[in-house]
């Protein structure tokens, strides 16, 4: 993951891309699983994904 505030405003994003963490997330939220995510963003692996997912559910954790 990455935060840089010269890219997308400093969201989190996965590295080497402009796919913001929590786009991820939400879309797993409304029920795509993490390979049709994969498959959307061709460019992303399956492990990045997961990384996405995980990520946010750290930040998540963290905010409670």
């Amino acid at each position: 993951m990455l935060v840089n505030p010269a890219i997308q405003l400093g969201e989190p994003c996965i590295a080497r891309t402009r796919i913001q963490t929590w786009v991820i997330q939400s879309r797993f939220e409304d029920g795509e699983t993490a390979e049709e995510l994969q498959a959307d963003f061709s460019d992303v692996s399956l492990a990045a994904v997961h990384a996405a997912l995980s990520f946010e559910r750290r930040l998540a954790r963290a905010a409670d």
